[in-house]
């Protein structure tokens, strides 16, 4: 393979030199018939015996000469007194591919089949047929089943990819994880099979690391393929300070939110809970008994074993437990504004759920306008948290 590189790069080199476009090659179906046959041996998937392409992805790369033989091609040469070279590796038995085209595919077709290399190709054409099938139906099923996120992180709808069948849902994994690493990364089958296990019967929050630095994470109906993340130091996420009423800012794994407080009279009849969403952006906002709550406030990212007491119920809750309830995604869980008061105590998990400290009742005065406005960052408009 590196020789081959070494070949097709010197090619390039010297078609840039002379201003070429195009770049066309001598492969005729000799060679197909071997690399067909080549792949079988190393245990190819059928959709990776279609052989050699006669024009690459590019357009560029040409091979007009895969319909004719070697020895229709060696014939031409003499009739027409065309001198060409004849590589002296190719007489190498040290090579796989000189090992099939000098005794293994003769001695099939003198024992047992003539047609052997013409066979073969007719198996190459049909397996590129079938694959051309399958990339024709996973560019209809890409947009339903496959949501782009931060980075262009692909997550993938596992409840509607496990009806597909296993060859068509095998070949949409590796596609997403081809086109997310812009080619360099193509999943082998063996990596294949524990990808889609994760997918069809994995449970939320099982990982699997893949080749080239990646991980796939299955959150709840959602199977996400993206870049590993550092582990985590140990240390507390931080938190700012408010001070008091007025605008600030805090990123959090990637969003920026912006949270604003504002103090205003009392009403009666006002809800105490208001969700609201507009357009592709995010807003959120809780009401509090602004007489009930000491600034400083503060704001950050959830902590482990923090609780919180859920409004209209007894108790405290794990936000553990409450981001299960709501099934939100880990990825997504440290991106998530919580509110604390001046003791520590959890106030509001933006867009999730409040708590019953600081609640307005008949005897308030005034109120204390808690907004959270999600911008985006890095290609997000938004976040997909629902409100209780």
């Amino acid at each position: 393979d590196a020789a081959r590189q070494a070949r097709y790069s010197f090619l390039w080199e010297s078609a840039e030199r002379m201003s070429c476009n195009r770049l066309a090659t001598g492969h005729h179906r000799d060679d197909q018939a071997e690399t067909v046959l080549m792949r079988l041996l190393c245990g190819s998937t059928l959709l990776g015996l279609g052989g050699i392409r006669p024009v690459d992805d590019s357009g560029r790369l040409i091979r007009p000469l895969l319909e004719l033989s070697r020895k229709e091609l060696e014939a031409f040469a003499r009739c027409n007194h065309i001198p060409y070279a004849e590589d002296s590796s190719n007489l190498s038995e040290k090579y796989l591919r000189n090992r099939l085209r000098h005794k293994l595919i003769p001695e099939i077709e003198r024992k047992y089949d003539p047609a052997f290399t013409r066979n073969l190709i007719l198996l190459g054409e049909e397996a590129a047929f079938f694959r051309q099938c399958l990339e024709d139906r996973f560019r209809q099923l890409r947009d339903s089943l496959v949501e782009w996120a931060e980075g262009d992180s692909p997550r993938i709808n596992c409840p509607a990819a496990a009806e597909l069948p296993l060859v068509l849902r095998r070949y949409l994994l590796r596609r997403i994880v081809f086109d997310y690493t812009a080619g360099g990364v193509i999943l082998s089958g063996r990596v294949l099979d524990a990808v889609d296990r994760l997918l069809v019967r994995g449970t939320s929050g099982r990982r699997l690391d893949l080749p080239g630095g990646l991980v796939a994470c299955r959150e709840f109906d959602f199977l996400s393929i993206g870049e590993k993340k550092s582990a985590p130091t140990g240390a507390q996420p931080e938190q700012i300070e408010i001070k008091g009423p007025g605008k600030t800012t805090i990123i959090l794994g990637g969003l920026r939110w912006e949270l604003s407080f504002e103090v205003r009279p009392y009403e009666a009849g006002t809800n105490n809970v208001f969700f609201q969403k507009e357009g592709a952006e995010g807003v959120w906002e809780e009401r509090f008994d602004r007489d009930k709550l000491k600034f400083p406030l503060y704001a950050g990212a959830w902590r482990a074993g923090e609780r919180i007491q859920p409004f209209g119920l007894e108790g405290t809750k794990k936000l553990k437990k409450l981001f299960l309830e709501k099934r939100i995604p880990c990825s997504m869980r440290m991106r998530i504004p919580v509110l604390r008061d001046s003791r520590g105590e959890v106030l509001w998990v933006c867009g999730v759920a409040r708590s019953a400290l600081g609640a307005l009742s008949p005897e308030s005065t005034s109120v204390l306008l808690v907004r959270a406005l999600c911008l985006p960052v890095r290609g997000f408009t938004g976040v997909t948290i629902i409100d209780t």
